[in-house]
C-alpha cells in the first residue's frame, strides 16, 4: 500500500476531505493536513535515484570552464529534450519558486492584470514531480507582491521576505519583515528586523547553516545594489557588499560559494550590454563582472546544471508583447562572456513572460506565465538533461 493509498482509506471514514490535485482543502483539522503534507512528501522520495541529484566538479569561487563541454542534444537523443506535465490547477503568473531538491513549492501569484486593484494570492503550495500532481499548504500571512523565497535545508523550512498585497503599497526600504514556513508542521511564523538604507529586496539566496543573502535596491524589484546577510539564528540583518554597476538583474543562481547574477541588457540611447556578476559567498564581496555577447531581459531565468551556468530564454525581438517565438537554453561562459544556444534541434516550450522556473533533480522545471495583457497560462514542462 502507498501513502496515498493510506491515506485515502483515512479520508473515506468521512472524518475530512481532501482534493489531492487541485489547491484547496475542505474542512481539515490540523491533524488531517499534516497527515496528508507528509504523505504527498513521502510519495516524492519514491524513484529519487532516477531524478538524479546534480552535481558539479567546479570548485568554489571559481566559474564555469570556459572549455567545458555539454552534451549537444538533437531530436533523436534519448531521453534528452522538454516534456510537456500535467498543467497547474489554475491560470498563474508571477510567483516565487524554491525547492527541497525532491519537491517545488510555489509562493504567491496572480492570473489576472494586477493594475485592477485586486490582491496578490497569499497561496502557498507544492508540485510533486513524481505524481505532476500540486497540493495546497498553509497561506502565507504577508503580501506576497515583490516576495522572494528560498529553501532553508538545516530547518527544512521555507524562508520568505514578504512583499505587499497590492500594486501601489509601499515597500519597507529599512527592513524587512521574515516569514518561515515549516514544512513539517505546515506552519508559518514571522519576525521584522529593521536595517537602515537596505532597499527593496529583489531576490533571497541561502548561503550557508542559518544565513541567506539578500539582494535589495532603491530602484525597484530586479535592481540590486546592495548585498545583505540575514542571520535567521541571530536575527539580524546587515549590509554586507554593494554592486559596482547598479541596475535590472534579469536572473539570480548559486553554485557553492558563489553566486552568479546576470544583469539585463538596457535599451535606449544609453544601451548597455548584459551582463553576468559574480559575488563570493563567505568573502562576502563582488569579484567580477563580464559583458555578455547575447541581449538578456528580465523574462529569462538563470540556473546551474553540474559546472554548466545556463539560461532559459524567453526574451526576443519585439511583437508587441504576444511572446510567439520559442524558448531557448543558453550556456553562459562568465569569464569569456560567450553564450552558446544547447540542444537546438529540440522543439521547445513557447516564450512568456510572468513565468518562472526552477532546476529539480536532474531537470528544469517551468510553470505557467503570461502572453500579452490578458493571456495568462497553467502549462508545465520538464526538460531532462540526461
Amino acid at each position: 500500500m502507498t501513502c496515498f493509498d493510506a491515506i485515502d482509506d483515512f479520508l473515506e471514514t468521512g472524518e475530512s476531505m481532501l482534493n489531492w490535485h487541485g489547491l484547496k482543502h475542505n474542512h481539515q483539522t490540523p491533524i488531517t493536513r499534516l497527515i496528508a503534507i507528509l504523505s504527498f512528501a513521502c510519495f516524492g522520495l519514491v524513484n529519487t535515484a532516477a531524478l538524479g541529484q546534480a552535481t558539479s566538479k567546479l570548485p568554489s569561487r571559481v566559474p564555469p570552464s570556459p572549455n567545458v563541454s555539454a552534451v549537444h542534444a538533437t531530436s533523436q537523443t534519448k531521453g534528452i529534450g522538454w516534456k510537456r506535465l500535467a498543467e497547474m490547477p489554475e491560470k498563474l503568473g508571477r510567483f516565487q519558486l524554491a525547492t527541497d531538491g525532491k519537491l517545488i513549492y510555489r509562493l504567491g501569484g496572480v492570473g489576472f492584470n494586477i493594475r485592477s486593484g485586486s490582491s496578490y494570492a497569499s497561496q502557498l503550495a507544492v508540485f510533486n514531480p513524481e505524481s505532476e500532481s500540486w497540493l495546497s499548504l498553509a497561506e502565507a500571512p504577508f503580501g506576497t507582491g515583490g516576495a522572494t523565497v528560498a529553501y532553508w535545508p538545516s530547518k527544512h523550512s521555507l524562508v520568505a521576505i514578504a512583499g505587499i498585497k497590492k500594486l501601489g503599497e509601499q515597500f519597507n526600504m529599512d527592513g524587512v519583515t521574515v516569514g518561515v514556513y515549516d514544512i513539517t508542521a505546515d506552519r508559518w511564523s514571522m519576525q521584522k528586523l529593521a536595517c537602515t538604507g537596505l532597499g527593496r529586496p529583489s531576490w533571497l539566496i541561502h548561503s550557508a547553516d542559518d544565513k541567506f543573502l539578500v539582494l535589495t535596491s532603491s530602484q525597484g524589484l530586479g535592481s540590486a545594489e546592495n548585498f545583505a546577510e540575514l542571520d535567521l539564528k541571530k536575527s539580524t540583518l546587515r549590509i554586507v557588499s554593494n554592486c559596482p554597476v547598479p541596475g535590472r538583474m534579469a536572473a539570480v543562481a548559486k553554485h557553492h560559494g558563489t553566486i552568479f547574477i546576470v544583469q539585463a541588457t538596457k535599451h535606449g540611447p544609453d544601451h548597455k550590454r548584459a551582463r553576468v556578476h559574480q559575488f563570493d559567498i563567505w568573502a562576502d564581496q563582488h569579484v567580477s563582472i563580464v559583458e555578455l555577447q547575447e541581449e538578456f531581459t528580465h523574462v529569462d531565468s538563470l540556473f546551474v546544471w553540474k559546472d554548466h551556468l545556463m539560461m532559459w530564454k524567453n526574451s526576443g525581438d519585439f511583437d508587441q508583447n504576444r511572446f510567439q517565438w520559442p524558448t531557448r537554453l543558453i550556456e553562459i561562459n562568465c569569464t569569456t562572456g560567450e553564450c552558446v544556444e544547447k540542444y537546438t534541434g529540440l522543439p521547445s516550450p513557447q516564450a512568456r513572460r510572468s513565468s518562472n522556473g526552477i532546476f529539480c533533480g536532474n531537470a528544469y522545471y517551468v510553470f505557467g506565465g503570461q502572453r500579452e495583457d490578458s493571456i495568462w497560462l497553467q502549462d508545465s514542462y520538464r526538460f531532462d538533461f540526461q
